[in-house]
């Protein structure tokens, strides 16, 4: 199942229209397979996580799905390591700052009366290592899907 295929390239295109030029200097889809960190730091990476979609609703009056997907958007940064995270956290607010404003209830332009508006789930700190911070924030967006197979 694949609910919304475009959904990470939307999400890209609206961070690249609002977030300034130089605050984060690469937004991505992801790292190739076997990297570790971006090439070049402060990075904001966007990709898919999980999908889900109800049973088959109201079969009598035209089958539909409510579908859900999850947008995870990373930001890394280059940190020095501290015992608490301080310095890490002042660039990092400022980064996360901007992708929340632009993303947190904003509503992809594809299908405006069916899809519902990117809701942040939720924010943290997974990473303070090797000179790097990476903060994740999990936003959810569902719609109803009215084609079931």
């Amino acid at each position: 199942m694949t609910p919304h295929p475009d959904l990470v390239a939307l999400a890209v295109t609206r961070l690249r229209d609002v977030i300034p030029r130089g605050d984060v200097p690469m937004i991505d889809g992801g790292l190739l397979l076997g990297q570790q960190t971006p090439p070049s730091l402060p990075a904001v990476l966007v990709w898919l996580g999980e999908e889900a979609a109800t049973e088959s609703l109201a079969p009598s009056v035209g089958a539909y799905q409510r579908l859900t997907a999850t947008l995870i958007v990373a930001h890394v940064i280059g940190a020095p390591n501290s015992a608490r995270g301080e310095k890490a956290r002042d660039p990092m607010a400022q980064i996360v700052a901007h992708t929340r404003a632009a993303l947190n209830g904003w509503r992809p332009v594809d299908s405006p009366g069916q899809r519902d508006t990117l809701a942040l789930r939720r924010g943290r700190l997974t990473a303070l290592e090797g000179a790097r911070a990476l903060w994740q924030d999990e936003y959810r967006i569902s719609w109803r899907a009215v084609a079931c197979p």
